[in-house]
């Protein structure tokens, strides 16, 4: 007769095996090592947390001073994540010719071949921005406040910076600061609760969570309030329809006018973007790589939409090509009306 093999002691020998084996590969386990552009955002988060928690924005200057750090830490953050990937996507001029020289410059022993003088400047905080987008879904979501950081910084940086409203900078900080580079630290493994929070990630929570329900509650109004404006025109029996579509195509005729979907009547909206404009290096010429959503206006409601962070709420899709159908339909329609 065989012997009479004990399978529970078994398994828990296996169990305690597997438990071993998993501590020693923690052991082994390489610690992450972070590039020169993550290291220096990691700096500048830690010192903006504190800021946020103590509630360092009593005078102009601190305002100032936390706007400038928070645009400068995110670009260094967003250009980490690009070179994470690959170094040459940070530079204005990856050519071969360049780059080689750039990040490769001990494997070169002939130049000959090569450019002149190599060029090391690298992409800017906006194209930074936007090629993350197809690669962060945190970033697609926050694109509009990242934007309006950007800007904050180009007007502190090169103009009066009186015209820019320093207290709604410092209420973009604490309202978004923490939910974004959570998210994004979630998608990248960036350690965020000690490498941007500085383990103040609670309190971080609990002063963005504040601020966040106010703009979802004042978007929710401003659709409410605009749905129930379309209602009421509807019923009214003097409201005639091609008067809104009229203004509508007439604003379409706007180079950088689209056509949306309106969240709050369903009707057609209107999106104006400003064109975001890059110097390709291949083409020795300014070319439009993209569009920054400034506002949502609807002629048939009367719904309007200029916060940034609104605006990112609303997931708006822009696509170009939809417009000349919308136009052709709206002309269509007021044209068979005189007919």
């Amino acid at each position: 007769m065989g012997r009479w093999i004990d399978y529970n002691n078994v398994l828990n020998t296996l169990s305690d095996l597997s438990k071993g084996v998993l501590r020693v590969a923690k052991a082994i386990k390489p610690k992450r090592t972070y590039n020169s552009y993550y290291l220096e955002s990691f700096e500048i988060f830690k010192k903006l947390s504190k800021d946020i928690v103590d509630d360092n924005f009593s005078i102009s200057w601190e305002k100032k001073n936390a706007t400038l750090w928070l645009a400068i830490g995110l670009e260094k953050l967003l250009k980490g994540i690009l070179y994470s990937i690959n170094p040459l996507y940070i530079l204005k001029n990856p050519e071969f010719k360049n780059s080689i020289q750039v990040f490769y410059s001990d494997k070169v022993f002939n130049d000959f071949e090569l450019s002149k003088q190599k060029d090391e400047d690298v992409i800017a905080m906006q194209a930074a921005i936007l090629m993350c987008i197809p690669i962060s879904q945190s970033v697609r979501e926050h694109k509009n406040v990242l934007m309006k950081i950007k800007n904050a910084r180009d007007i502190i940086a090169h103009h009066d910076s009186s015209s820019l409203d320093l207290d709604e900078m410092i209420i973009t900080l604490k309202r978004d600061f923490y939910p974004f580079l959570d998210s994004l630290s979630k998608e990248f493994d960036l350690g965020g609760q000690t490498n941007f929070f500085n383990n103040l990630h609670s309190k971080l929570a609990k002063i963005s969570s504040s601020l966040q329900e106010n703009a979802i509650k004042a978007l929710q109004l401003k659709i409410t309030a605009a749905k129930s404006n379309w209602a009421t025109l509807e019923k009214t029996k003097t409201f005639n329809i091609l008067k809104p579509k009229s203004s509508t195509l007439k604003i379409l005729e706007k180079d950088f006018a689209f056509p949306v979907e309106c969240p709050s009547c369903s009707n057609q909206a209107v999106v104006f973007a400003t064109p975001i404009m890059e110097f390709d290096y291949s083409k020795k010429e300014l070319i439009e790589v993209g569009l920054n959503v400034k506002e949502l206006k609807c002629e048939f409601c009367s719904l309007e939409i200029n916060d940034s962070r609104e605006l990112d709420a609303l997931k708006i899709n822009l696509n170009p090509v939809d417009k000349p159908n919308i136009v052709s339909k709206y002309f269509d329609d007021i044209s068979n009306e005189f007919v």
